[in-house]
């Protein structure tokens, strides 16, 4: 399983214009699990986002798909976000449930 992560500070008040670059629509990628988004209870422009999928590191392109439309919309994200302190491509090793 991999999550796709990311830690962001965004722009004051960028979150909606943030979301809508985030999703240019489309279908999700094969085999999402979930996709979040979660900011801060202390700072509205602290956000997190992160995609859980079933597969492993060689499924990781594709996840990303198109490389170029992927390009495309982290550059489109960029014009409402300070900076990304945390972003990865993580692989699951340990699940631990109730």
């Amino acid at each position: 399983m991999l999550v796709f992560f990311s830690g962001r500070r965004l722009k004051p008040g960028a979150w909606e214009q943030f979301r809508r670059a985030w999703d240019p629509g489309g279908d999700l990628p094969e085999g999402t699990v979930a996709i979040y988004h979660a900011r801060n209870l202390k700072d509205p422009d602290e956000v997190i986002s992160f995609g859980i999928f079933d597969g492993g590191p060689e499924d990781r392109s594709s996840v990303r798909g198109d490389e170029q439309e992927e390009l495309r919309r982290q550059d489109a994200m960029a014009a409402f976000v300070e900076n990304v302190p945390l972003e990865g491509v993580y692989e699951v090793i340990e699940e631990i449930r109730p």
